[in-house]
């Protein structure tokens, strides 16, 4: 089962990343990234650099860089929690998120053996109300029997964040 996003899927938003904190994963050769995304720095957020062991040497905590951010979903659900988002973070660095869906399409019909959506949700909101949006990847093993959730739907999913650096001169 796939159990990371790279390198089947590179697709996702960019942010401009405030860097806070950077934690070396030693069981896993990755890097988790703790930064700000938003310009106006109210959305922090936990995330594995893909690329960590090849980019670890542009990173300093303060520096700001752009990454392409994307979630893999390991349990999707509908639910009724009236347009309610949130995020919280568990000691293994998974988010349990409750958003809603603005938009849900076919990705590809065989990634690893595997049929793939790409369902984009709400993280937060900027100061002027727009979206702060994340592109999750989910599969029918990540549905878990439940029907594919719609656009406008409320869910319930837990989600490994992941991205790259991007547009940098290496």
């Amino acid at each position: 089962s796939i159990k990371s996003v790279f390198p089947f899927i590179s697709e996702g938003y960019e942010y401009p990343c405030s860097i806070q904190n950077i934690k070396l994963d030693y069981l896993h050769n990755e890097g988790e990234i703790e930064a700000f995304i938003d310009e106006d720095e109210n959305l922090l957020v936990n995330f594995y650099d893909i690329h960590f062991l090849d980019n670890r040497k542009f990173y300093n905590p303060d520096d700001t860089f752009n990454f392409i951010l994307m979630g893999l979903a390991s349990n999707v659900e509908v639910v009724e929690n009236d347009d309610m988002i949130s995020m919280e973070q568990d000691q293994d660095n998974i988010y349990e998120i409750y958003s809603v869906v603005r938009s849900i399409n076919k990705y590809s019909d065989n990634i690893n053996g595997e049929k793939v959506w790409r369902m984009t949700i709400v993280l937060g909101f900027t100061p002027d109300g727009e979206d702060i949006p994340l592109d999750v990847y989910l599969t029918k093993k990540s549905l878990e029997d439940n029907p594919l959730p719609e656009e406008g739907d409320n869910v319930y999913l837990t989600v490994h964040i992941q991205g790259y650096l991007y547009n940098i001169e290496k």
